[in-house]
């Protein structure tokens, strides 16, 4: 007897519950929004792919749209004295406003370099949301050079660009003739290959020929270098040529005409082959 009631109860449970399920899918077929649903069988990785996915898209849309990773701040650290960071924020001024997310480090180097040559070294990093950090180093200070024309000192790096308008103490010294016009911050006054030129003939002179060079002169317009050594004698060479060759000229043509016992007032190298004096 009680087993009989109890597989009736059960068998009334399975019909209530049957009922309700059938009951729901009805319910479900009446509204609109199931009508793609009801036969989509999602398990769990697949659900949270679709959830990963809407949320790739909100970021997007918000990095996009947002002000939140627009350009706000900037934070220059100068490396080197000869970084002008008053020049560096006002070439900023375009990157302002921008957003983080798509800003080009490539093309912003690309114009801090050509704006400013005297640049060596430029670290750009993201300091989220809304700003970057610059670090900035210049190339190095490698002569003090002097515009005759002018009377006004400058600091080269070796490259020949000029990082200052003033001398920097320590330096070697460079005269320039021909330049009627003022030295400016920025202005390549002499080429890398110029500048390798003087040096190079200098350790020559130096090493090879024993004459200790007291001044370098440059004569622009005529494409000249002359060394001063002792006694005031003037050594010329011509810088659009090798400039080993035409001092090697010097130290076979040395003992010919008493290099180190006669007192000269110049002795010009520029002409092929040849030596002159006077």
């Amino acid at each position: 007897m009680k087993r009989s009631q109890r597989a009736r109860r059960r068998s009334l449970m399975i019909e209530t519950k049957h009922h309700r399920v059938s009951r729901t899918r009805r319910i479900r077929r009446k509204m609109p929004g199931f009508s793609w649903v009801r036969n989509l069988h999602l398990n769990q990785a697949s659900t949270w792919g679709i959830v990963a996915c809407a949320l790739m898209v909100i970021f997007i849309a918000v990095a996009i749209f947002s002000p939140m990773f627009r350009v706000r701040e900037f934070f220059i650290m100068p490396q080197s004295p000869f970084v002008e960071v008053p020049k560096v924020e006002e070439i900023l001024q375009e990157v302002k406003g921008q957003n983080l997310l798509f800003l080009n480090k490539k093309d912003l180097r690309a114009v801090l370099s050509k704006e400013m040559p005297e640049l060596r070294d430029i670290k750009i990093t993201e300091k989220w949301p809304r700003a970057l950090e610059l670090r900035l180093d210049s190339s190095r200070a490698k002569y003090n050079v002097f515009n005759t024309e002018t009377t006004n000192f400058s600091v080269i790096s070796e490259k020949g660009v000029v990082l200052a308008e003033e001398s920097l103490e320590g330096l070697p010294v460079i005269k320039i003739f021909q330049h009627k016009d003022f030295i400016k911050k920025r202005h390549q006054i002499l080429s890398p290959e110029q500048l390798e030129k003087i040096y190079k003939a200098e350790t020559i002179m130096d090493s090879d020929l024993m004459l200790p060079v007291t001044a370098v002169e440059v004569y622009l317009a005529a494409n000249e270098l002359h060394f001063i050594s002792r006694g005031g004698m003037s050594i010329w060479l011509d810088l659009s040529r090798p400039v080993k060759k035409q001092l090697d000229k010097l130290v076979s043509a040395e003992s010919k005409i008493n290099l180190y016992k006669e007192k000269f007032e110049h002795i010009d190298l520029r002409i092929p082959q040849q030596v002159f004096w006077k």
